[in-house]
Formats: C-alpha cells, structure tokens, sequence
C-alpha cells in the first residue's frame, strides 16, 4: 500500500516534494523494567527524560528510509523505573534535491510527523504492558529536531 502525502503549495516557487510512504515498520525496540517486580510508590512522580533522533538514509532510485528514533527513561530518586528505546522507521518513495536543505528538511519534517502517532502508540502499549500508566508522549516539534 503507497500513500501519497503532497501538500498544496500556494507558493509557486517552492515546489513540495511528492512523499510516498511505502511501508513503516520497528526496526529495533528495547524496554527494561528494572523494578520489576517492586512498584514505584503511588506518591511518587517519577522525572522521565526524552531523547529524539531523525536519520536520513537514501537507499537509491528515488527511496529513503527515515528512521524516528526515541529513548526514554523514568527514574525517582536513584531508581531506574524505566528504560525505553524505539527505532521506528518508515520506508518513503520520493523525488526531492538532497542538495537542497529545504527539499530535504520538507521530507524529513513531513515523514517524522506521518511516523509519530504510530511510535507514540507503541510507547503507550509497551509502558502499559510493562505495568506502568501508558506514556502519552506530546507531539514534538520536528522541525526543531531537524539537522542538516
């Protein structure tokens, strides 16, 4: 299945490159529960840090990867509650100008965002099946992410 996300320019001269999502699939997910089988006590509220990631990887004939990388840990205290890591990538058909930043920051912004929702919901399952509340990650600003 190959959807198309072009979105409507009203600037003629800035020309969008067509984003295909051919695919998307984890490439690697990793949680550690090292409290298990204690709990964290109810009063407290545990400190968890993000960490997010966005690689590029053109594999040739107009087809790039992007790979959405995300850790997270939670902690209280000295106490590990949590250790989270999730590649998920999608696989994009697409004919943009990697020489050209802005073509190049269009795609990954826009396959990030199509991305996300999917790595938020695994991050929500894999929290909750690991006996925690879901974590409900907020949408990020990808283009605050984005590095030429």
């Amino acid at each position: 299945m190959v959807i198309n996300m072009k979105k409507n320019s009203t600037n003629k001269q800035s020309k969008n490159p067509n984003l295909n999502v051919v695919k998307q699939y984890i490439k690697d997910l990793s949680f550690e529960n090292p409290l298990s089988p204690k709990t964290v006590p109810a009063n407290i509220e545990p400190e968890v840090k993000f960490d997010i990631e966005l690689n590029l990887t053109n594999l040739g004939k107009n087809m790039h990867e992007l790979n959405l990388k995300i850790k997270a840990d939670a902690k209280f205290d000295e106490n590990i509650i949590f250790l989270l890591e999730l590649q998920y990538a999608g696989l994009f058909s697409s004919q943009f100008d990697e020489k050209k930043d802005n073509d190049k920051k269009y795609f990954v912004i826009e396959a990030a965002h199509f991305l996300f929702p999917f790595a938020r919901s695994i991050i929500a399952d894999i929290t909750k099946d690991g006996g925690f509340n879901p974590l409900i990650i907020q949408p990020f600003d990808f283009e605050k992410v984005y590095k030429s």
